[in-house]
């Protein structure tokens, strides 16, 4: 049995060898040791918060449990904790009705594939109703039906519209949506709401020169015995320095809907067939049958470099102990699971 979910179909966009590495021979790049601080560390605690925070609608807590999985530096755990009050600020009573919390939805796309998607809630709005949060004082207008909640940190560097946009042509939405209208066939499924739990910007301490009036950043001064040296002008003097921020840096919270067409979503549906096509295909006959994505392999302007970078470049197995084995995907825990 094949799974394709949306990790998946993005994996073998990106490069169809990362795909059969990780999806295939189930390989990942073996994780640093210690605690953690990256992007996905933080989702997933905040994830395992708003949990608990839509289970018992009281101060959510990020559990011993889940702390001990993603084991975060005390900094990120902070921040999750920081994110999840904004969060409970902003919307303290949403009037859903909740259906589903943190659950993989699956059906049938050929007899030898399924489609998942987990969802991280699913709500029922039984009445036409109004609600806070949008980019807008007028906030969302939502017709009765049923949606998914999605729920994203974002840095404040990312710009908001570009943001949203990428929303209307990733088809995170679309997987959602079509995996809830197979587990409510007789329900309008409306869409996805997105709440996006967005940090302050990075506080970055800046000073005038006292001679040349030019305003740098604090780090941009050169530290000199008896102060502070203008890299602009030359001029030695004193500045204050400060530890931090003199206004309290603010968490946001704010979401927008995410919709689709029918005809929209019979496309994207076509497309994920000829994709598991693609990849049946590939399983059987083996990686090499395939090309790499070379343009993905190492991206400056991302700072990116692909986990199978160095093994596929000098032609060595990921059969070693840079690499782990890894049933992280959603694929293997589906494995005989049907859904409720």
């Amino acid at each position: 049995m094949l799974y394709i979910d949306y990790s998946a179909k993005q994996t073998f966009e990106f490069c169809a060898w990362a795909w059969y590495e990780r999806y295939v021979n189930k390989r990942q790049a073996r994780r640093r040791e210690g605690q953690r601080d990256d992007a996905l560390t933080l989702g997933s605690l905040v994830h395992a918060g708003l949990e608990d925070w839509y289970r018992r609608r009281v101060c959510p807590e990020i559990s011993p449990e889940a702390i001990a999985k993603f084991d975060p530096t005390p900094e990120c755990l902070g921040e999750a904790k920081r994110l999840l009050e904004a969060y409970t600020i902003y919307y303290p009573n949403d009037p859903y009705k909740v259906l589903l919390l943190e659950k993989p939805l699956s059906f049938d796309l050929f007899p030898w594939c399924r489609v998942v998607a987990k969802v991280d809630t699913a709500v029922e709005v039984e009445q036409g109703m109004r609600v806070p949060g949008g980019l807008n004082e007028e906030g969302l207008e939502l017709e009765p039906g049923i949606y998914s909640l999605e729920h994203k940190t974002k840095d404040a560097e990312i710009d908001r519209g570009m943001y949203m946009a990428s929303w209307q042509t990733n088809m995170q939405a679309d997987f959602q949506m079509l995996v809830m209208q197979a587990k409510f066939p007789e329900r309008p499924i409306r869409g996805v709401i997105v709440n996006v739990l967005e940090k302050p910007r990075p506080y970055v301490p800046k000073r005038t020169c006292k001679n040349c009036k030019i305003v740098l950043e604090m780090a941009a001064f050169i530290a000199t015995s008896e102060g502070h040296c203008c890299p602009m002008c030359g001029v030695e003097q004193k500045l204050s320095v400060s530890k931090g921020p003199r206004v309290e840096r603010k968490y946001e919270c704010w979401r927008f809907l995410v919709t689709r067409t029918s005809e929209r979503l019979e496309r994207s549906l076509n497309e994920i067939r000829g994709t598991a096509t693609t990849m049946s295909g590939m399983i059987s006959m083996g990686m090499d049958t395939a090309s790499p994505n070379r343009s993905n392999c190492c991206i400056p302007r991302f700072k990116k470099k692909c986990e199978y970078f160095t093994p596929h470049l000098y032609n060595v197995s990921t059969e070693s102990s840079d690499f782990e084995d890894t049933e992280d995907y959603v694929g293997e825990g589906m494995v005989g699971w049907q859904d409720d």
